[in-house]
């Protein structure tokens, strides 16, 4: 891990209600490990983890590796509520916190209220785009909720140019409690799969070499679009000679969502054709098998998926909406089609598949040219420590693109 910051001034809490194997957690432990490495201290209050079992350990263990310190409560995975609130608040003063960190959605008007009443800094990690659910006017009392308390923090660190847009817009921030860092992927890790693995891996699913493969990874819930996704396929003029893989977790996953895949699966008579394979960890070699990578998403943050398929050199099919990645350009570094449009993304999926192999290669080494360029953890969560110790000074960071 890279250092050069001083950070022995940062005592951090950070709160994390989800801690599975999502972006969300990873970006929590980059950022964590961080500050650690640097000489800074780091407490991090996750949700219970048996929702995730099927997942193994997840990354607690990696952040416990790091030295970093780890409580377990349940309460954040329940409705805000005032007494999860004043446990954290006796948290923060008896480990002299100064400062709080939100990471899930859930979770970051509890970190903010937590620093409110404790007299402390706090930072939201604006990761993605936002949606509020349940029945009736719930979700608009949510959505208040979330405004009020975004709008008491100190500082909004926002994944791209669309999340920060929502935050001026539907959430009414000022301007200067908003600062732009792109999500980031650990380089050295990610490297192309043998052509043997590749071919054991296809041979594991079912697909043969003639077989054109299109990958979708990631959390099966109406945001990540595998409904819209699942219909384009069919709509495709390729329908003898393609697969699609959906990869991600059947249940710790939207159920409603779930259910009206499979249906739709089945009605368009797609059984032979759509692989469910449920939740995995070889997503690198499920990326290395594939021809395709396609990212169906509603709306989004910068998804890490996303970035590991480009570092790959995956020829790729974006929504044009945050999964789309900085500087990425379409037909340069691969495929966009406007987000929530069904039959823009039955033509991207053809135009995917009559594509010359040349063209393709050469979009995939620009993917990863402008991924590896530009998207290096090891810098961005430099700068991440470096924008908490602006906090603490009273200083505000302008991160150069």
């Amino acid at each position: 891990m890279a250092t050069g910051v001083d950070a022995r001034d940062l005592r951090c809490l950070f709160t994390l209600r989800t801690p599975d194997n999502t972006g969300g957690s990873r970006v929590a432990l980059e950022y964590a490990s961080s500050i650690v490495a640097n000489g800074g201290r780091v407490l991090v209050v996750h949700g219970p983890i048996d929702n995730f079992r099927e997942r193994g350990e997840l990354y607690l263990e990696e952040l416990r590796e790091a030295g970093v310190e780890l409580l377990e409560d349940k309460s954040l995975d329940q409705p805000f509520g005032t007494r999860i609130v004043s446990r954290l608040v006796r948290e923060v003063q008896h480990r002299k916190i100064n400062i709080v960190v939100g990471i899930n959605q859930r979770d970051r008007p509890v970190a903010v209220a937590v620093a409110c009443k404790a007299g402390v800094k706090s930072v939201v990690c604006g990761l993605n785009q936002l949606a509020f659910h349940g029945p009736l006017i719930l979700p608009a009392i949510k959505r208040r909720l979330y405004a009020h308390w975004v709008n008491k923090t100190d500082l909004i660190v926002s994944s791209s140019q669309f999340v920060t847009q929502e935050y001026l817009v539907e959430f009414g921030v000022p301007e200067d409690k908003l600062v732009e860092l792109v999500h980031g992927i650990e380089l050295e890790d990610v490297k192309e799969s043998s052509g043997l693995v590749r071919q054991v891996t296809r041979e594991d699913l079912g697909i043969d070499d003639k077989t054109t493969l299109y990958v979708n990874i990631g959390r099966l819930e109406r945001q990540k679009g595998q409904d819209m996704l699942v219909q384009a396929f069919a709509d495709s003029h390729f329908k003898s000679t393609s697969k699609l893989l959906i990869v991600g977790s059947l249940d710790n996953a939207d159920q409603v969502h779930v259910s009206e895949v499979k249906k739709l699966v089945g009605e368009l008579g797609l059984e032979k054709r759509v692989i469910f394979t449920g939740w995995r960890n070889d997503f690198i070699e499920l990326l290395s098998a594939a021809d395709v990578f396609v990212h169906s998403a509603r709306f989004e943050g910068l998804p890490l998926v996303v970035l590991t398929a480009l570092a790959l050199g995956k020829y790729s099919i974006l929504p044009d909406n945050a999964s789309r990645p900085p500087g990425y350009v379409d037909g340069c570094h691969g495929l966009l089609f406007e987000s929530e449009n069904v039959r823009a993304l039955t033509d991207c999926i053809d135009k995917s598949y009559s594509e010359a192999p040349e063209r393709k290669s050469q979009m995939g080494k620009s993917a990863a040219n402008l991924i590896r360029s530009r998207y290096d953890m090891q810098v961005i969560r430099l700068q991440f420590v470096e924008l908490l110790l602006g906090v603490l000074q009273g200083k505000k960071m302008n991160i150069a693109a």
